[in-house]
């Protein structure tokens, strides 16, 4: 075999193995229903920081471990409040966020993995971005994101989730 078939050889191997790799996460994504534990954003890509309506989302924030949920939705409380992700196949995606057993709202959105450790995803008011995905070894997730447009901000910030597989 001379070289040039040795390259294309290689890179059908390469190719096929990258494509699996994304294909594996995608169904481990697929195949169940995810919880949002903690939403952090680093501050200080914070545009409008100063006014009094963000200074009381972070403070908020900073009294519950600077986690972003308790800011984001009314009524959150870690004992009886839910923030859940269900990713569908064909890029479809819905959030729901419950408090005991009601049903506070939900929102249907989009999302694509383009490669086996970054999700794309636009749904709910504030996921809007391309997030590095990090696996732990109990299968729960870190997204981390450079940049993510809060909507309801009308601003870009760097955010980290952590998530985790509820069924």
């Amino acid at each position: 075999m001379n070289l040039k078939n040795k390259f294309i050889v290689a890179g059908i191997v390469l190719l096929t193995t990258v494509t699996a790799c994304r294909k594996i996460e995608e169904d481990n994504l697929v195949k169940g229903l995810w919880q949002v534990e903690s939403i952090s954003i680093d501050t200080l890509t914070l545009l409008n920081r100063s006014t009094p309506f963000v200074r009381e989302l972070i403070d908020v924030a900073n009294a519950n471990n600077g986690n972003y949920l308790y800011s984001f939705l009314d009524g959150y409380a870690a004992t009886n409040a839910y923030y859940r992700i269900d990713y569908q196949r064909d890029g479809i995606v819905f959030t729901y966020y419950t408090i005991g057993d009601s049903s506070v709202y939900s929102s249907i959105g989009k999302w694509e993995l383009p490669k086996a450790n970054e999700i794309e995803q636009k749904v709910d008011r504030f996921w809007d971005g391309s997030f590095k995905l990090t696996k732990d070894i109990s299968s729960n997730y870190t997204y981390q994101s450079e940049s993510n447009y809060i909507k309801f901000l009308n601003d870009t910030v760097r955010m980290t989730a952590k998530i985790k597989k509820v069924k």
